[in-house]
């Protein structure tokens, strides 16, 4: 049986739980009072009946530990009484509370704040009933209720008013202090303004941090992040809209999207450094070792520098290397007209491992090829800052001396690719064992609820995430060193004319 089922059976049976109660009590207000804290212990208990046959059995069983207990902090409580009168003056006289003596003000400023917190239901048949004078049977038809729900919501209402106004509440840090959040999505297919724009305000990236580890209420989001129910429903409504949060139990939210948290980027460096570097060495210790055969290849650039050179064509290496798999057909639709994967990033990236920019295609160069680089974020950590601007770079291969960036042909780029073979395989097998990493890290620390989409984003998205490590692994393990400012490193154009024709 569900909550709702229960609830329905219960507000049928309302005037029975209330004889009941003032049995008990003897005194009407104490009646509700009781009839309210059975109602929501039996709500809360239902996950535990096995037999929905034995429903009222367990009803009436908690019913009596709910009066004992009742009875047990009675004498402790601190008696806080609202008249259905003064919820109207609390909602259109804000000088009310302050004309009164302060206790009632206080009481009149928390039943504002616990007003604000109801759900849907509650709040639309409280504000209908108590504000605007609205019949129990004008509120079932208007909000498509049975007349025993309406009756249900507002009985119900005022336990929660009445209990949120003895409570002292404080607002989440998040309500003025925001997590990083970044939303980013690798898709192919038709632009979705709606979709793009999303996360250009803070408040639905703070939904889907708060609501990341462990199912949440709208009123759990409320106080955490600050923001009035009426509002609330609404964010979370559009994010559960594109699947980015799911409802996962009796008004239960969960964020259904993998983040990569501060704490798992941590760990991720920890463990790259406990092997990348170390291949990464002897990687381009293999490329040193054939630079002649490559440099025979005649192309415009062969004559530079050693270092420049072998950044330039370790880049090449990173690209030949990951190509296929990230340029995959796209399986998951994201929303109708694309298909892709999301993800979360809740990290801020060292600068040093950082990447700036990165292309596998990058400017056109008067349609006579393109260029492939990455910006290293080691690079500008040390102070080199590459110009990548795609007018700078068609005047630099029109201006400059041949031997400042690499130009390959087809033929050539096939041929450095033959060359470096082996270079190619380990760096994939390099990328592979990065993709196992970033799976076993995710089982340890990400939430059940996002474990079927580990595969796809972390086959899709780790290297937008990891190829800047790439420049700090080249400069840290000695096998490489930061460029100077007059060279033009980790960069290489493809030239689109036939082999044997001028270049650009």
């Amino acid at each position: 049986m569900t909550q709702e089922q229960a609830a329905e059976l219960i507000a049928e049976n309302l005037q029975i739980l209330y004889s009941y109660a003032l049995s008990r009590t003897g005194h009407r207000e104490e009646a509700q009072d009781l009839a309210g804290d059975i109602v929501l212990s039996a709500l809360d208990s239902i996950p535990r009946l096995k037999d929905d046959g034995a429903f009222w059995g367990f009803f009436w069983a908690i019913a009596e530990n709910s009066y004992r207990n009742y009875m047990r902090k009675r004498v402790k409580e601190r008696s806080i009484h609202v008249s259905e009168k003064e919820y109207g003056q609390a909602a259109y006289n804000d000088t009310y509370a302050v004309e009164g003596d302060s206790g009632k003000a206080a009481d009149l400023v928390k039943l504002k704040r616990e007003l604000s917190l109801l759900g849907f239901c509650h709040r639309e048949c409280t504000i209908l009933y108590y504000f605007e004078g609205k019949k129990c049977s004008e509120i079932a038809s208007r909000l498509g209720l049975s007349l025993d729900m309406v009756k249900y919501y507002l009985f119900k209402t005022r336990k929660l008013l009445k209990e949120g106004i003895g409570m002292e509440r404080t607002f989440g840090e998040k309500s003025y202090r925001p997590g990083k959040f970044e939303f980013c999505t690798v898709f192919a297919g038709i632009s979705n303004g709606e979709y793009s724009n999303l996360f250009q305000r803070k408040l639905p990236g703070q939904i889907l941090l708060t609501a990341y580890y462990s199912p949440v209420t709208i009123r759990d989001l409320c106080m955490e992040l600050g923001v009035s129910s009426v509002y609330m429903e609404d964010e979370v409504a559009l994010l559960a809209r594109y699947h980015l949060i799911d409802e996962v139990s009796n008004g239960r939210f969960q964020t259904n999207l993998v983040i990569y948290t501060e704490d798992y980027m941590e760990a991720l460096w920890r463990e790259l450094d406990g092997f990348v570097p170390e291949a990464v060495h002897k990687l381009i210790g293999g490329m040193r070792k054939k630079l002649p055969r490559i440099r025979a290849l005649g192309f415009a650039g062969a004559a530079l520098e050693e270092n420049s050179l072998l950044w330039d064509l370790y880049v090449c290496v990173l690209f030949a290397a990951i190509y296929s798999p990230i340029n995959g057909a796209y399986q998951t639709e994201i929303y109708p007209a694309a298909m892709g994967v999301n993800y979360g990033l809740a990290a801020e990236i060292p600068q040093k491992y950082s990447a700036n920019g990165f292309a596998g295609r990058g400017c056109d160069i008067e349609n006579a090829g393109y260029d492939t680089f990455v910006d290293f974020g080691i690079f500008r950590e040390k102070g080199y800052v590459p110009d990548r601007d795609p007018q700078a770079l068609k005047a630099q291969l029109r201006g400059m001396p041949e031997d400042k960036i690499p130009s390959f042909t087809e033929r050539q780029r096939k041929a450095v690719e033959e060359i470096l073979t082996d270079e190619t395989d380990s760096m994939r097998e390099i990328f592979e064992r990065i993709q196992q990493v970033m799976k076993e890290l995710f089982r340890e620390m990400a939430p059940a609820g996002v474990g079927a989409h580990v595969e796809e984003v972390v086959h899709k998205v780790h290297f937008f995430l990891t190829i800047g490590y790439f420049g700090a692994a080249a400069v840290e393990s000695g096998a490489l060193t930061v460029p100077g400012q007059s060279d033009y490193a980790g960069i290489f154009v493809n030239l689109t004319c036939k082999d044997g024709e001028d270049g650009v």
